[in-house]
């Protein structure tokens, strides 16, 4: 066969197997549903599904931390209005203290109830969420020891909460109580010479730990202020996750999902040209004879 006359037999050949080829991926589409069903199929959007699949799976990630992040968050909260409630007890008890006519037996009295408060005040300091230390910092040791001594570090525990995201599910250690160090009040500390001033009757002693109490006092609302400043910012967080969570499975499905109406209309196409292809070939191998395949 003279190379004109194979060509002129090829061709249909190769057009068929490409239709049918083409035909073959349509069905497949339309039985999975997918547009996208081999890397090779469409390679941008293959790394572009892939990136945004694991976007959407990091948003599961994001979700427990912020989940972790709110119960720590809220729990410390509850803590620090429970702790600014004693010390507002303290700062009454201090001021019945200051009267120059308290009988020694009221001074007692007021001074084993501000230890009793510093006590209860140590339990809050100890607070434990899922076994985590909450006013600790960053680790896991017991904040106060029974000696009132700070154990913890000053660190905050952050967690992910979104993209870019890493919040202080915590305060810094030592932050609201103190952390023994003259950066921050020891309330602790604190508390016990308001009892010891107040047995002693000691007027000068009474004023300056009188003074200290009110800039506990301070420190604890400027700590109560910074964690709700991490709870607006959590709720923005959780806001934009959720945008996400709405916004990426439809991107994905974009990029993904076949479009049934253009691979139904692609497949009617590709089915009546290869009809056509198969009767144009059927016409030239009809009119060929033995001896144009041996030339």
């Amino acid at each position: 066969m003279r190379l004109t006359e194979r060509i002129r037999y090829q061709r249909p050949a190769q057009q068929i197997e490409r239709l049918r080829n083409r035909a073959e991926r349509a069905n497949e589409q339309l039985v999975s549903g997918a547009r996208v069903l081999r890397p090779s199929d469409d390679p941008g959007a293959t790394l572009r599904i892939r990136a945004l699949e694991r976007r959407y799976a990091r948003l599961e990630q994001h979700e427990r931390g912020a989940d972790v992040a709110e119960a720590r968050l809220l729990r410390s909260d509850a803590s620090l209005s429970e702790a600014h409630d004693t010390l507002g007890r303290v700062h009454e008890l201090t001021i019945q203290g200051l009267n120059a006519s308290l009988s020694p037996q009221d001074a007692e009295n007021i001074a084993l109830e501000i230890e009793g408060l510093r006590d209860h005040l140590l339990s809050l300091a100890n607070t434990r969420v899922e076994g985590r230390a909450l006013f600790g910092g960053d680790g896991a040791a017991t904040p106060y020891d029974a000696a009132l001594g700070f154990q913890g570090d000053t660190g905050a525990l952050r967690l992910e909460v979104g993209e870019g995201l890493r919040l202080e599910a915590s305060l810094p250690g030592g932050a609201a109580f103190g952390d023994g160090t003259p950066a921050t009040v020891d309330l602790f500390a604190n508390l016990n010479d308001l009892a010891a001033a107040i047995r002693g009757r000691l007027e000068g002693p009474m004023q300056d730990a009188f003074e200290v109490l009110e800039a506990g006092q301070e420190q604890l609302n400027t700590a109560r202020g910074r964690l709700g400043i991490a709870l607006e910012t959590l709720g923005q967080a959780r806001a934009v996750n959720e945008a996400l969570r709405a916004r990426l499975p439809s991107e994905i499905s974009d990029l993904k999902d076949a479009d049934f109406t253009a691979v139904v209309a692609d497949l009617s196409l590709t089915d009546n040209a290869l009809q056509a292809t198969l009767a144009t070939s059927s016409r030239l191998m009809s009119g060929a004879t033995l001896l144009d395949f041996l030339r």
